[in-house]
């Protein structure tokens, strides 16, 4: 999985060698009628709304622990509000607490836009996207080659002349913005693909492809956040 290639990265260069990330796979959640309450987001609910239903039922079953990123996989392949999913403040930094009520983080990813629109790779990948994004702070990745946001921490890479290889986190950002540019639809956040920690270029491209693997500098960007965690960890006993 996605950190098992983190874990490996860091112990290649003896960091985070005491470090072990638990992926558990939660029981399904409904939102129930009478939790919505008559407006438009009862039929087309925004993301704000999803993941503060999210919460809610985090909460109902005493799930959040402080430490934890949880991710909601949600069929809605229509919700033009939501898109491909996404996280919000203040519950969108694995464990810092910026006005939520602990330090879990939550996020979604939009299952239904990506199998009905795109593929199942394109699933995996966002999956991976929209979990790393919880870990992966504003200031630890400016500090990361020159990346200014953190789809930029990914790659398009060239593997022949009409093909483009795309990691999780440069997902949806890495084609031309239009309908068809690699995703269905690209991506409405940050992106500038000059300052990808590679990117191969778009011209002549017909074909896009997407590996799970993640790339160096999202690699290190989520071992100096874990790190971070740590010390944090280490110094309130």
């Amino acid at each position: 999985g996605a950190f098992d290639r983190v874990l490996a990265y860091a112990r290649e260069r003896s960091r985070l060698e005491d470090l072990e990330v638990q992926v558990e796979r939660g029981d399904p959640i409904r939102f129930p009628p009478s939790a919505t309450p008559p407006s438009t987001d009862a039929v087309i609910p925004s993301l704000e709304a999803v993941l503060e239903r999210f919460r809610e039922q985090l909460r109902k079953r005493n799930a959040l622990t402080g430490r934890t990123c949880h991710v909601l996989l949600r069929w809605s392949p229509l919700n033009y509000r939501v898109g491909y999913g996404g996280t919000l403040a203040p519950n969108s930094i694995t464990g810092v607490i910026d006005g939520g009520d602990s330090g879990d983080a939550q996020t979604v990813a939009n299952v239904g836009a990506t199998e009905v629109w795109d593929s199942r790779p394109v699933t995996r990948n966002m999956a991976i996207h929209e979990t790393l994004h919880t870990f992966l702070p504003d200031d630890i990745v400016e500090a990361i080659g020159d990346a200014s946001c953190d789809h930029e921490l990914g790659t398009a890479v060239r593997t022949d002349e009409d093909t483009l290889e795309v990691s999780p986190i440069a997902t949806a950002y890495a084609g031309p913005d239009r309908i068809g540019g690699g995703t269905r639809f690209h991506g409405t956040g940050c992106c500038d693909r000059d300052r990808f920690y590679r990117h191969d270029g778009n011209v002549g491209i017909e074909n896009w492809t997407y590996t799970t693997e993640l790339s160096e500098a999202t690699c290190e960007g989520v071992t100096r956040f874990l790190e971070r965690r740590l010390d944090s960890s280490r110094a309130s006993r």
